[in-house]
């Protein structure tokens, strides 16, 4: 699983065929259930909102890093 909050997207490799697959972050929420085109349906178990938390945490650190 790939997050780019700049781009507001997510890629997640299909299990089944390893095709990557990209979603809105806007769409996807823990438990979303996300279908490949070869048929294989999965859920996401990731929290995004954890994971923006800390996205958000490391770049104030690294602000003032040299403060």
């Amino acid at each position: 699983v790939n997050i780019d909050f700049n781009k507001g997207t997510i890629s997640v490799g299909c299990p089944k065929c390893k095709r990557k697959i990209i979603k809105s972050t806007r769409n996807i929420k823990t438990g979303s259930k996300i279908t490949c085109a070869c048929g294989q349906s999965f859920s996401f178990t990731g929290d995004l909102a954890k994971a923006q938390a800390s996205v958000d945490s490391l770049k104030r650190s690294l602000k003032n890093f040299g403060k």
